[in-house]
C-alpha cells in the first residue's frame, strides 16, 4: 500500500503549523523568561526543518525521488509542529496534564509508524530489502503499542509500558535482522559452482 498525500494542502498544513508553533514559542520566550533556551530551539527545530526541507527537495519537479523525499519532510514537519503545539498548548494551561501527555504519546507513536511506513520502499538486495522489512515491521507493531500505551492506560503505567514495548519490538527486530543477515551470509553465491 502506498502513502500518498495531497501536495498542495497538506503543505498548507505544515505551514499554518508552523507559523502558528513559532508564533506561540516566540511569544512564551517574550514573556516568559524562564527557560528561553527551550523556547528558542522550538523555534529553531522548525527553521531547521524548513531550511532541510528545501535542500532534500533542490530537484523536485525533474526527480520523482526528490518529490518523495521532500513529501516526507514535510510530513516530519507536521509532526513536529503537532508535538510542539501540544506542548506549548499545555504550557499555556488551555489543557490538562493527562491530555497533554495521552496526546505527546499518540503522536510520538503514530511518527514511529510513519516513519517504518517509509523504510522498505527504497530499492536494494534481496538480503537488504529483507533485512529494512524486518526492521519497518518492527517499528510499526512498537509504535503501535506505544502510541496505545498512551491512549488506553493508566497515566501511572503509560509510560514505563509504552517504553517496554518498543523495546520489545526494537529487541524482536534486532533479533529477526541477525536471522535474516546469517540465512544471507550461510548461502553460497550463484554463479560459483
Amino acid at each position: 500500500m502506498k502513502t500518498t498525500f495531497n501536495a498542495p494542502p497538506f503543505f498548507a498544513l505544515a505551514i499554518t503549523l508552523s507559523v502558528a508553533v513559532v508564533g506561540a514559542y516566540g511569544y512564551l520566550y517574550l514573556v516568559n523568561p524562564e527557560h528561553p533556551p527551550q523556547y528558542l530551539m522550538a523555534v529553531g527545530l522548525i527553521c531547521f526543518a524548513w531550511t532541510m526541507r528545501r535542500f532534500v527537495g533542490g530537484c523536485a519537479g525533474k526527480n520523482p525521488a526528490s518529490s518523495a523525499a521532500r513529501r516526507d519532510v514535510t510530513l516530519g514537519i507536521v509532526f513536529a509542529c503537532l508535538l510542539l503545539g501540544v506542548g506549548v498548548i499545555g504550557r499555556l494551561g488551555w489543557i490538562d496534564e493527562a491530555f497533554r501527555l495521552r496526546s505527546i504519546g499518540l503522536f510520538a507513536g503514530s511518527f514511529v509508524m510513519l516513519l517504518a511506513n517509509v523504510i522498505p520502499k527504497q530499492t536494494g538486495s534481496a538480503c537488504s530489502l529483507a533485512v529494512r522489512r524486518a526492521g519497518a515491521w518492527a517499528l510499526v507493531l512498537g509504535g503501535l503499542g506505544y502510541a496505545l500505551a498512551w491512549l488506553t492506560l493508566p497515566l501511572a503505567y503509560a509510560s514505563a509500558t509504552a517504553i517496554s514495548i518498543m523495546g520489545f519490538a526494537m529487541a524482536y527486530g534486532l533479533v529477526r535482522v541477525v536471522g535474516i543477515i546469517r540465512k544471507f551470509n550461510s548461502q553460497p553465491p550463484r554463479g560459483s559452482e
